[in-house]
């Protein structure tokens, strides 16, 4: 099918309510008008002729939309990418020209926008919780399971944002440290991250580990079971530890 044919089917396929693109599951009332899954759930009466909705999906439809490419979501952002309904969706989760938000703004005030934009916001005006990579900073270690220590890190020379997270597995007795790069997942298999630890007094003993970077959408349950994160040992990381820690993190490009 051609572009400009695919086009002008498409701008008959928006949802009457939400103005998406309807995708899968598409209802139909008795007098042949179509509505979505995700706004036919919160409707009782068909929103263009306002007869009752019942459970009539219109197949038909359902089968020309999978033979569709539809745009990103995140179109206006500056994606460019057209893909069918099942690969768009598993894309949208992944788009790096999706939006974010701040992590560190409450509830009432979120903050919004690109990565780049995300990166800048982040440097301005939480500049106390960003650490910049190839230097060393004091921190408290946190050794407790009273919650994750988190930290967003800064690399100038590759203008590149990570994520590291300290989580503790108490049934285990493990530490555990691994690092998001925030930004397009291919990119992200192309940064390591080297974590360095040892005590205020006894700078001269140190673990110094190396690892791979994971893109920033991964779970938390994938990252444990690939088994690409920095594990220790409670006893033994406080072994090197007086309270406080030296933390070095860097991050390098393998290309």
């Amino acid at each position: 099918m051609s572009l400009d044919k695919n086009a002008d089917i498409l701008s008959n396929l928006e949802c009457p309510i939400c103005t998406e693109y309807m995708l899968t599951s598409i209802y139909i009332c008795s007098r042949g008008h179509s509505i979505c899954s995700k706004c036919k759930s919160n409707l009782q009466k068909c929103p263009t002729c306002s007869v009752v909705l019942g459970s009539t999906r219109n197949y038909a439809l359902e089968s020309l939309v999978s033979q569709l490419k539809y745009p990103c979501a995140f179109a206006h952002q500056g994606c460019k990418e057209t893909l069918s309904p099942t690969d768009l969706r598993m894309h949208e989760r992944n788009c790096p020209d999706r939006i974010r938000e701040c992590p560190f703004c409450r509830e009432d005030s979120v903050w919004t926008g690109h990565i780049a934009d995300l990166q800048v916001h982040l440097l301005e005006r939480h500049k106390s919780s960003i650490l910049m990579t190839n230097t060393k900073r004091r921190l408290k270690t946190n050794f407790l399971p009273d919650g994750p220590m988190k930290y967003f890190l800064y690399d100038n020379d590759h203008k590149a944002m990570f994520h590291l997270l300290q989580t503790y597995d108490d049934e285990r007795g493990i530490i555990g440290y691994y690092v998001r790069y925030l930004g397009d997942k291919e990119r992200a298999k192309n940064f390591k991250f080297t974590l360095s630890i040892c005590s205020k007094s006894e700078r001269s003993r140190n673990i110094t580990i190396t690892e791979f970077c994971h893109d920033e959408v991964v779970s938390f349950d994938d990252i444990i079971q690939s088994g690409i994160y920095i594990g220790l040992l409670k006893s033994v990381l406080c072994s090197y530890s007086d309270g406080y820690c030296i933390l070095s993190i860097s991050a390098r490009s393998e290309k």
